[in-house]
């Protein structure tokens, strides 16, 4: 009888959409905990949150669905709840809410508990990997400019009304701690995958919790980023591939931010874009991140890999990210 593979424990820091699709990648062939920010304030999730005094439940909503086991195939009864939970209502007095946030907010309050909404939530849904906000407490992603001004809401962070000054530094106020089974996920994982996403707004945001920095500089796993191929106005005008990943490694530094410290042990760069993504995206007005590998951090491993799609909209392909992910990790 062949001895069945003991699966790894990957801790997938996760933003945005980016985080789910490498979710829907991962699951089945690890034990994943997925962790996302707790700060965005935005769209239906964002009503939840003022409505409900709750941690906004979007980001959740798209990562209890790309891991979910569900059939989707015909004759399940079930084939249409995965599509129903993100189903998004076009008109009338619900325009704009989505379906998935509402049922997270209706456990929510029933229980009085996010992680026990989300875990009603995911027995719903046949998810069996963890999915946790990186800190229990309701904070505010806050952003001070380089003119010193400050700005709140990380939808003001994530889509900047006119031309403004660079960020200079990320904070929460109030103040927030890092969630102690994130804290623990981290300690016991044999990889940290990085997510691709805003570097500020969705991926730095789970860095700036209190006692992050600290669990990645004390985790024997190896970090993986993906780092973003394209740039985004306000958050990361002019950024190459170094950029993104010395960024992380700022904000992974225990003191502040104050220096870089290493943390990244590889990061995946993509070589290049169709031109046709950079149209897609145009409202965020992107360029280009080019992989100047040479200006990493000597520790960073670099690996050059096109792990995005070649036509249709511009995402991650799920076979290109397994792909570069098994030349790292025995999944």
């Amino acid at each position: 009888m062949t001895q069945k593979r003991k699966l790894k424990k990957i801790v997938v820091l996760c933003g945005g959409s980016g985080g789910s699709e490498l979710l829907s990648v991962l699951r089945g062939r690890a034990n994943i905990t997925a962790i996302l920010p707790a700060t965005d304030d935005g769209g239906s999730g964002g009503w939840c949150r003022e409505k409900f005094n709750m941690i906004a439940p979007g980001d959740f909503r798209r990562a209890l669905v790309a891991l979910s086991y569900l059939p989707a195939g015909a004759g399940s009864k079930n084939k249409k709840l995965k599509e129903n939970f993100l189903y998004r209502y076009p008109s009338g007095e619900m325009k704009g809410q989505t379906v998935g946030n509402l049922a997270i907010a209706s456990f929510f309050e029933e229980t009085g508990d996010f992680d026990e909404a989300i875990a009603m939530a995911a027995q719903m849904l046949d998810v069996r990997d963890k999915i946790y906000p990186a800190t229990k407490k309701l904070t505010t992603l806050c952003a001070e400019l380089e003119d010193s001004s400050v700005i709140c809401g990380e939808t003001h962070i994530d889509i900047p009304s006119g031309k403004r000054a660079p960020i200079k530094r990320l904070f929460t106020d109030p103040v927030a701690t890092i969630h102690p089974r994130v804290k623990k996920a981290i300690a016991q994982a044999d990889f940290v995958l990085v997510s691709v996403g805003d570097i500020y707004s969705s991926i730095i945001a789970n860095l700036v919790i209190r006692g992050m920095p600290e669990a990645l500089q004390k985790t024997k796993a190896k970090v993986i980023m993906f780092v973003n191929s394209v740039t985004k106005r306000g958050e990361s005008d002019g950024f190459a591939a170094s950029d993104f990943v010395k960024t992380f490694e700022r904000y992974a530094s225990p003191k502040d931010g104050q220096a870089g410290t290493a943390v990244i042990d590889v990061a995946i760069v993509t070589q290049s874009v169709r031109s046709s993504a950079l149209k897609q995206f145009a409202r965020i007005n992107p360029r280009f991140a080019k992989p100047d590998t040479q200006n990493f951090p000597k520790h960073v491993r670099p690996i050059l890999a096109n792990w995005n799609t070649d036509s249709g909209p511009f995402r991650a392909d799920p076979k290109k990210v397994l792909s570069v992910l098994k030349k790292i990790i025995d999944l």
